[in-house]
């Protein structure tokens, strides 16, 4: 479970996960040393870049947001500085780090989507993400279109889904939601109702809503992950779930 960086402690920590490290293709390896084997407390560190063979050893600085290249005046020579976003232009903080620092990129991990919609750091969403591990376990083990079922009534959370434009949506989609009975079609959305907790409510009619005991920001994001790690697949795009609402 991951939220959006607060501080630069955060940014730092979100950098070094293995989820980082596989959206970026950069990996920490550790504090800044010289040649004589000292440890040098600036910049922050030396990081692996993966990006393209073969693989370079860079030194790196981490800023939350930073304000000036002031902020970097005592960080001495570095190649690559990540930071959450840009406080002031960014064509003009390349500029200054360039000259300043000898650093040839800017990594803003706000401007990646993997990073931006993570889940804000709060103290609801927090806690509410304690019980993510439920949501997971309730569906990792189901079908692909079950779990893109799951995705779309967690992203909606905002309002209510009917259940036979998200089978349409699934009929599309995959064959095997296609070959199956009309009541096991129904039983797809349904079917979250009989977990125990349930993952979704049922307000009236075809209607359907989920589960605001669990975050949906943060259980949209888990359900993706195990779309792409479990299955390969994309989740839903904004398009297709606007197509579901309307």
């Amino acid at each position: 479970m991951f939220f959006k960086p607060v501080d630069e402690m955060s940014l730092r920590q979100l950098f070094s996960t293995d989820y980082a490290k596989s959206q970026l293709l950069l990996s920490y390896i550790g504090p800044v040393i010289t040649p004589t084997g000292a440890i040098d407390t600036s910049p922050d560190a030396l990081i692996l870049d993966m990006r393209k063979s073969p693989y370079q050893t860079k030194r790196c600085e981490f800023k939350f947001i930073p304000a000036s290249k002031n902020d970097f005046s005592h960080n001495g020579q570095f190649q690559i500085a990540i930071i959450w976003d840009y406080g002031y232009g960014k064509e003009q903080i390349r500029k200054d780090l360039l000259e300043q620092n000898g650093c040839s990129e800017i990594i803003a991990l706000s401007e990646i989507k993997a990073f931006s919609s993570l889940a804000e750091y709060k103290y609801e969403t927090v806690f509410k993400g304690q019980l993510i591990d439920d949501v997971k376990k309730l569906v990792v083990k189901r079908d692909e279109h079950s779990v893109v079922a799951a995705f779309v009534l967690a992203k909606c959370s905002h309002t209510f889904v009917n259940s036979e434009k998200l089978v349409n949506y699934l009929i599309k989609r995959y064959a095997t939601v296609r070959e199956m009975k009309p009541q096991g079609r129904g039983n797809v959305v349904s079917a979250f109702m009989q977990t125990k907790p349930q993952l979704i409510k049922h307000l009236n009619m075809d209607n359907y809503r989920w589960n605001l005991d669990f975050d949906p920001q943060i259980a949209s994001i888990e359900l993706a992950k195990i779309l792409r790690e479990n299955f390969l697949s994309e989740p839903p795009t904004d398009e297709d779930i606007k197509g579901i609402l309307s």
